[in-house]
């Protein structure tokens, strides 16, 4: 229910006030909001204790994991020092790639909605690798430069390894005849 509230206020307030500046105030403290949840949130969620366990076998050698994970691991033990550090960088991958893509793709309000309710749950239910890839898929939605968007799809497939789906099912429809109603192969 914590999660909902600042969405029904940024709601009400983007309705009530039309000025452009405090929109993007709004929008901003509710990222914020987002990424303070996810990152600082204390065993909660469904997935909070297999990604505590899988980050202290990792550390000790004893389990493998994607190999973005495993980074994020490793770099959280050298900053932070605990498993609270992977909270913290996936909150603020997830909270900085939503921001970019709302900045830069402009979708409709409505849709800014969706993304930010999508991304309260995953915070909320702890899906850490999998709302990165997403995080990630956002950003190789946002740019248009060949070479940045194979950065983000190995990035994302190095998160986790099921949004190699994604990008199959965006490159299949690069071979897709709309007229013909079939795939050009």
């Amino acid at each position: 229910m914590i999660y909902y509230i600042p969405i029904f206020l940024m709601h009400f307030c983007t309705i009530v006030f039309s000025d452009r500046n405090l929109k993007f105030f709004i929008l901003l403290t509710l990222l914020f909001y987002l990424f303070f949840l996810s990152a600082f949130k204390y065993k909660v969620g469904g997935d909070y204790a297999n990604y505590e366990i899988i980050y202290y076998g990792i550390l000790n050698g004893k389990l493998n994991s994607d190999p973005g994970y495993t980074f994020l691991v490793y770099l959280s033990d050298l900053v932070f020092g605990a498993y609270q550090g992977v909270h913290v960088f996936f909150g603020l991958i997830n909270s900085l790639a939503l921001f970019i893509f709302i900045r830069r793709c402009k979708p409709t309000y409505y849709a800014q909605i969706f993304l930010i309710i999508f991304y309260f749950i995953i915070g909320s239910f702890g899906f850490l690798r999998q709302g990165c890839a997403l995080s990630l898929i956002l950003l190789f939605e946002t740019y248009r430069n060949i070479k940045i968007k194979y950065i983000f799809v190995i990035a994302s497939s190095l998160m986790h390894l099921s949004s190699a789906i994604y990008f199959y099912v965006y490159y299949l429809f690069l071979y897709y005849d709309y007229k013909h109603q079939e795939f050009k192969f």
